[in-house]
């Protein structure tokens, strides 16, 4: 006679079906928290039906003592932060949307779809970020805006974050617009809620500087909203736990950067390259310090292109080539948000050396890199410029970009 099933069992799979609902499935682009987790759980789901009915008493206790600590780490994985849902994926994916892509995407959006508003106001957004004309930008951001208010009294806490950092991007850089520090505060404590690790670390910055909401610092309090969002599984967290040690600890910071660097975080990889590269807190590897500033290019990291394109210009590192190191510079600029950063930072006018054809090829090799990862393409440096930055017009200092 089969064994009726244990309440323990029974309150398992109650508790399983509530979390993954009939139809869950789990599909490449989800962008809700926890999206990630749901096929795990109709795994979960499966295996208990399995266990429903054990052969025998010394299996039944086994295989329910190991169900129920599954179901538990399944359930409380559903409410874990995912990397498919951090800013970096969500702008990779929203910048790599093709037309036909993004027409389909729109028509979702219009449709209610909270996932495909968040992806369409993100898109307007980057958009924005590369228009040179203030009035086209302006408008982009209030689309982008639209979109993100749209998904966000959905539910969306990535379009909570959303609408925070976007708020914080236009502070000071616009005319058109003042920032709400009220409702920045209650969209990233929104976010925050639904444990978005990139709000909490969004948070910790503005406890750091005047900058953005903050009226004061508060060390203490940014470091513990980095560390919460650390282990809550931003990798982002971890760059900004190294530099708030970095004056104070170098190894302590050098081993928050390797923790960020080994997750993936760009702008830790550059650090740790910055470290190296000068021997701070360290003892000085060039060698080493090129090939963390790679990978932190290859990422399309701003400071990382920048300072791997000095590498090729002094040959640090690396075998010195003037036409890549044209090209990072390029890309560099193009990856920045805020317009030029590389040109405007470093002191290029040895490229003046370079053939046409060479600066030709630069320019190709980048704008190939530039399209391959969906950034604006760039233009050639301007030949006209004889005494000073071809890219700016201006002479600056040549200065490692932290």
């Amino acid at each position: 006679m089969a064994r009726p099933p244990s309440i323990r069992a029974e309150l398992a799979l109650k508790l399983v079906r509530r979390e993954v609902g009939p139809s869950a499935q789990h599909t490449t682009g989800n962008l809700g928290v926890g999206h990630a987790h749901k096929a795990d759980m109709n795994g979960i789901t499966v295996m208990l039906l399995r266990a429903w009915h054990p052969p025998s008493k010394r299996c039944s206790i086994a295989c329910r003592r190991i169900l129920w600590c599954l179901v538990l780490l399944g359930i409380l994985g559903t409410r874990a932060f995912s990397q498919t849902d951090s800013p970096i994926a969500l702008r990779s994916a929203a910048r790599a949307l093709t037309l036909e892509e993004l027409s389909g995407v729109t028509e979702r959006a219009k449709s209610g779809d909270s996932q495909s508003q968040v992806l369409l106001g993100l898109r307007l957004r980057l958009t924005a970020e590369h228009v040179a004309h203030e009035k086209d930008s302006q408008a982009g951001y209030a689309s982008s805006i639209y979109w993100l208010r749209k998904a966000a009294n959905e539910g969306s806490a990535a379009a909570e974050y959303y609408l925070a950092s976007t708020e914080l991007e236009l502070t000071g850089t616009s005319s058109w617009k003042l920032v709400d520090c009220k409702e920045v505060s209650l969209q990233l404590n929104k976010a925050i809620a639904q444990d978005y690790a990139p709000a909490m670390t969004e948070l910790g910055r503005q406890y750091i500087g005047t900058a953005g909401c903050a009226s004061q610092t508060n060390e203490a309090l940014a470091l513990y909203w980095f560390k919460k969002a650390y282990s809550a599984g931003d990798p982002e967290a971890a760059y900004e736990i190294g530099m708030a040690y970095d004056g104070s600890d170098h190894s302590k910071a050098d081993q928050w950067f390797l923790n960020g660097a080994n997750l993936g975080d760009a702008s830790s990889q550059n650090a740790i390259g910055v470290n190296l590269a000068a021997g701070i807190g360290t003892r000085k590897n060039v060698r080493e310090a090129a090939e963390w500033f790679r990978k932190s290019a290859e990422q399309g990291s701003a400071y990382g292109s920048c300072n791997f394109a000095l590498d090729y210009m002094r040959g640090e590192g690396i075998a010195k080539n003037l036409v890549l190191s044209l090209e990072w510079v390029l890309i560099s600029d193009q990856a920045n948000e805020n317009g030029t950063l590389c040109g405007d930072e470093i002191d290029i006018r040895p490229f003046l050396k370079l053939t046409p054809a060479q600066e030709a090829e630069a320019t190709r090799q980048a704008n190939a890199w530039l399209e391959q990862h969906h950034y604006p393409l760039a233009e050639p440096p301007n030949r006209k410029c004889t005494d000073c930055n071809p890219l700016t017009g201006n002479v600056d200092l040549v200065q490692r970009r932290r």
